[in-house]
C-alpha cells in the first residue's frame, strides 16, 4: 500500500471514529445507554484500525475483537487497559444477541455509562498518542 494509501485509509478509521463518538454523545444524551455503549465499541475499533494500518500499512483484520486488535500493535498495551478493551468489546455483543442484551439493558444506566465513558476516553487518549507518532513517522 502506497503511503497516500495508507495515510486515506487511516483518516477514514478516523474520522468515522469521530462520528460515531458524536453519536454516542447523542444517544446518551438521550438515555439510550446500550446503543451509546455499542457505538462506544465502533469508536475505539475503529481508531484501534486505525493504528494498525498506519503500522502495518495493510487492512486491519476482520474482527469486532479490541483485545485482538491491540495485540495487532508495536505499543505496549497495560494490563487494565486490556481489561477495559476486554469489557469494550462485549458491548458489541451484548446488543446483538437476545439473553445477553437482556442482561446488559438491566446493567445499562447513566452511571455505568459515565464510568465507561471515562475509561474510553483514557483508551482513547492512549491511541491517539500513538497514531499522531505513526502519522509523523508515515
Amino acid at each position: 500500500m502506497t503511503p497516500l494509501n495508507v495515510r486515506k485509509l487511516a483518516l477514514y478509521w478516523i474520522e468515522t471514529s469521530q462520528s460515531d463518538w458524536e453519536a454516542y454523545l447523542t444517544l446518551k444524551s438521550g438515555r439510550n445507554y446500550v446503543q451509546s455503549l455499542f457505538f462506544m465499541h465502533l469508536v475505539i475499533e475503529k481508531r484501534l484500525k486505525a493504528a494498525i494500518v498506519l503500522e502495518t500499512k495493510s487492512h486491519p483484520s476482520f474482527t469486532h475483537s479490541l483485545p485482538f486488535l491491540a495485540g495487532k500493535l508495536s505499543i505496549m498495551t497495560s494490563e487494565q487497559i486490556l481489561q477495559d478493551l476486554t469489557v469494550i468489546s462485549g458491548f458489541n455483543l451484548s446488543t446483538r444477541y437476545p439473553d445477553e442484551k437482556l442482561a446488559f439493558y438491566k446493567l445499562a444506566n447513566k452511571k455505568y455509562c459515565e464510568l465507561w465513558e471515562g475509561k474510553a476516553k483514557e483508551v482513547m487518549l492512549w491511541l491517539d498518542k500513538h497514531i499522531d507518532q505513526l502519522f509523523k513517522n508515515l
